[in-house]
């Protein structure tokens, strides 16, 4: 197995040349290769949350850093209260 890139993942697991998926309970052998990869100079790309669409904040309630209804934006510009 070539390593060229290795992803860290949101469950602990690393992603491998961007297919295969290596648990983080991974077998030894593979342990190693990760290991090594990294030894050699390499450095795993981080986990980053990926950003919300348009559509999943316009159908968020402002609580859970959505826009809300219409309502609620109106209330929050002050125009409605």
């Amino acid at each position: 197995m070539q390593i060229n890139s290795v992803e860290i993942q949101k469950d602990g697991s690393f992603k491998v040349n961007g297919s295969m998926s290596i648990p983080d309970d991974m077998a030894n052998r593979h342990r190693r290769k990760i290991q090594a990869w990294i030894d050699a100079g390499n450095t795993p790309t981080p986990y980053v949350e990926p950003e919300k669409s348009w559509t999943d904040k316009r159908t968020a309630s402002m609580a859970d850093g959505g826009y809300g209804t219409w309502s609620e934006q109106l209330e929050m510009n002050g125009v409605y209260s």
